[in-house]
């Protein structure tokens, strides 16, 4: 099954497609998707007999993917997946599974009654929400809710008030005369009245969108090479695609390169026809110990006559890391000269620790051009020159530019950073960046654990190696 390309996936079946995804094999993308839903009966029985299998030794958890495939194909073989979903979700159902059972409507009803009798009151209040925010008349429904008016009359209150039965009117001016003038009740009033009065409002159709899945994911995506060792990653090099070619290299990014795996990925890129993977290739080796062999293929290449300057730019980045020198400074300036290679110049001075090279970086600090602004960006990082990190916070606020900018200020942060002072640091970063979600904060920790390292102290954030 290696390597599978697009055109692979039509000669698959749903189940297979599901079964290299969870082995990483294949990427969760637009072709991917046109291969699995193009029969979407078989589809949603394959996922149904997916999720009852055992998956401990997947490499991939696709849970969240098998869910975004069950609700675009709004099954109601997806009712066993999702009510398993909310049994894990019962101190607060995400808003994602409340529009899965919404968008399947009656048939969802059942399961979700059968599950809130299954339940002791205190757990079953998630449910009781659920069903009231489906907003279906079903006397059922109301029902149920009612009934909760005796166990927490101020929940059952509010569910009442968004399922929008007028039917449970009567029972709600019952309990709003019962607390009138209680004044520890005053809490419970308000939401009964706001419950009536949204039962009063004309009640109008609640318009569900259909889920479109092509809409949340990217039209490619390559497989997860992050779960494979680069040996097994490198039969990938066969694809067809440039863009798994591209996308192999780039997986290696953080991989110990030995000498015998650096002088395979020399040949490879030697042999490739397509720019931007001899590009990728080449980059590829970054990590690798700058052995005789492989700098003299490195040197090799950058003189040879008939490589093109943007390969020629790029192998001057690895170069600057192995072997800086005046000559290499030289030719760097010549590429920093050239608009087609300035991004590229920029990237290679972030490893040579060359301060002349510094205030080129600062120029270009608010460069119109993204790539060559992203690389200035990340060059006040490399350099971890903390004069400029307050520049970097208006990129912040440029989607393109914002997880560059705020890592790079981050581990350029102009105050003190030592162990003690982690934490300040975090939270000064997030407070410049107007907030952090979980992933960049993540990110942000990785920046601070760096900067300790530079510094000579252990990492303050992830445990110590």
């Amino acid at each position: 099954m290696l390597p599978l390309s697009t055109h692979d996936y039509q000669q698959l079946s749903p189940t297979e497609l599901l079964q290299a995804l969870a082995a990483g094999n294949v990427g969760f993308d637009h072709a991917f998707l046109d291969s699995f839903l193009r029969d979407p009966e078989a589809a949603a029985q394959a996922l149904e007999v997916f999720v009852d299998e055992d998956h401990e030794d997947d490499r991939v958890d696709v849970e969240d993917q098998v869910f975004d495939l069950f609700r675009h194909l709004r099954t109601p073989r997806a009712l066993a997946f999702y009510t398993l979903q909310l049994r894990a979700q019962m101190d607060g159902a995400r808003e994602e599974l409340i529009e899965a059972f919404a968008e399947l409507g009656e048939p969802a009803v059942q399961p979700l009654l059968d599950l809130y009798h299954e339940l002791d009151e205190e757990e079953s209040g998630e449910v009781a929400f659920l069903l009231a925010a489906m907003q279906l008349r079903d006397p059922r429904i109301t029902e149920l809710l009612l009934s909760r008016l005796e166990y927490d009359a101020q929940d059952a209150a509010i569910c009442l008030g968004i399922h929008g039965d007028p039917a449970a009117r009567p029972a709600l001016e019952k309990l709003l005369a019962e607390v009138q003038g209680q004044a520890e009740a005053e809490l419970l009033k308000t939401d009964v009245e706001e419950a009536l009065a949204r039962i009063s409002e004309a009640a109008e159709p609640v318009e569900r969108l259909p889920y479109n899945i092509y809409e949340q994911y990217d039209a490619f995506q390559p497989p997860y090479f992050e779960v494979m060792d680069p040996q097994e990653s490198l039969a990938w090099l066969a694809s067809p695609d440039p863009r798994v070619r591209v996308a192999v290299a780039e997986s290696l990014d953080h991989s110990e390169i030995s000498e015998s795996l650096a002088k395979e990925l020399v040949g490879y890129a030697q042999r490739e026809e397509d720019l931007s993977v001899r590009c990728a290739l080449w980059k590829s080796l970054l990590p690798a110990e700058p052995g005789k062999e492989l700098v003299a293929s490195l040197h090799a290449r950058f003189e040879d006559a008939g490589v093109s300057s943007a390969e020629k730019a790029t192998i001057a980045i690895v170069l600057s890391k192995m072997e800086f020198s005046p000559a290499l400074k030289s030719r760097i300036l010549d590429f920093y000269g050239d608009d087609a290679t300035r991004a590229l110049a920029l990237e290679a001075m972030w490893y040579s620790d060359e301060p002349d090279f510094l205030p080129l970086i600062h120029a270009h600090l608010d460069d119109d051009d993204i790539a060559i602004r992203r690389a200035a960006i990340l060059g006040v990082g490399f350099y971890v020159d903390k004069s400029a990190a307050p520049r970097l916070i208006p990129a912040m606020e440029h989607e393109e530019l914002r997880s560059d900018a705020i890592y790079s200020y981050a581990l350029a942060h102009p105050g003190e950073v030592s162990r003690l002072t982690a934490q300040k640091v975090l939270r000064h970063v997030e407070e410049v960046a107007g907030g952090l979600d979980p992933e960049e904060s993540m990110m942000v920790m990785s920046a601070i654990d760096l900067r300790l390292g530079i510094q000579g102290i252990r990492p303050f954030f992830a445990p110590a190696e």
